[in-house]
């Protein structure tokens, strides 16, 4: 199967339907890419607001499905009354049904900006009753990255929420030094390290030249790879001007902290001041494992903003 990232999403299919009892009130969208690609979403209305901002949740790079982050995070999204929407990567149906075939063939930053663009303009013509024109978007790792490019892309985004993304230093930057500090731990000599982090060096040569998605580097397509290794996030960060959320790991061991904290004092210097940062002391790469609550934090100051603006979410303490 061939894709195509440069053809225009022209044509959709939209059919809704109602998810097992566990998912209660979520509904899960199929839409169809120009490719005759099927494209699943979950979305979950406001329990009461009629006119309404609407969330989209960005899954990280991990070969999941987002479904159970739809139901751990749409409470969050109910108490602010807002839509909630998540969209399952190319591959992945469901929690349960995954084609890694077809997973890695397309796996790469760019296709998932795509993917939301195409969905985004969906919603311009109508996808979802209800809603007012405004996005807030959110997400972790590759997610946050992913926000940040839809971001600095969409007029329709009035806020954004981005965590354990970096983006101060390039991402070839950023996976050097993390691999780098890995085997420091590893080695018996700078010359041991040095001649590691040189043949590392080579493989990424290698697989910028070859993107194939057949080839795999810790547990990564070479096409992802090449796609992720050309980004700088910084370039995306600089061009947004809604409100920013920005949080990151002190222990951060796949995207170093100095990433965030630089990307944090480039925005200071260039005169930006409509970020927050939160520096999460003792937090390492996987926030929801630990630091759940730092999703919260995020959604409070969303809470916040949404309060300013003018739409008055109630507060809804049975969450």
């Amino acid at each position: 199967m061939v894709f195509c990232m440069k053809r225009c999403f022209a044509f959709i299919l939209f059919a809704l339907s109602v998810l097992s009892p566990a998912f209660a009130t979520t509904q899960k969208l199929h839409l169809t890419r120009a490719n005759g690609t099927l494209l699943t979403a979950y979305y979950d209305a406001p329990p009461h607001a009629e006119n309404f901002p609407i969330v989209i949740f960005i899954l990280g790079s991990q070969c999941d499905s987002v479904a159970e982050w739809h139901q751990m995070l749409k409470p969050q999204a109910h108490r602010n009354e807002v839509g909630f929407i998540t969209l399952e990567k190319f591959g992945v149906y469901s929690i349960d049904e995954i084609n890694l075939e077809e997973y890695d063939f397309a796996n790469s930053r760019e296709f998932r900006i795509h993917d939301h663009l195409h969905f985004i303009r969906q919603l311009r013509e109508g996808l979802i009753q209800g809603w007012n024109g405004q996005l807030i978007v959110v997400g972790g790792s590759e997610g946050g990255m992913i926000a940040a490019a839809l971001t600095a892309r969409v007029p329709e985004i009035i806020a954004t929420m981005i965590m354990s993304s970096g983006g101060g230093l390039s991402s070839i930057e950023e996976v050097t030094l993390a691999l780098r500090r890995h085997l420091e731990d590893q080695c018996d000599s700078d010359e041991e390290l040095n001649y590691y982090m040189r043949q590392i060096q080579l493989k990424f040569a290698e697989m910028m030249q070859d993107p194939s998605p057949y080839k795999s580097f810790l547990g990564y397509t070479y096409k992802w790879w090449a796609c992720h290794l050309k980004y700088h996030t910084l370039d995306d960060l600089l061009q947004i001007e809604c409100p920013l959320f920005y949080a990151h790991g002190t222990e951060d061991e796949v995207i170093p902290i100095e990433s965030a904290d630089l990307a944090v004092e480039i925005l200071r210097q260039t005169g930006k001041t409509n970020f927050f940062y939160r520096r999460i002391d003792g937090c390492n790469h996987q926030v929801h494992l630990s630091h759940m609550h730092v999703f919260a934090e995020a959604f409070d100051w969303l809470h916040e903003f949404l309060v300013i603006l003018g739409h008055n979410p109630a507060v809804v303490e049975s969450y």
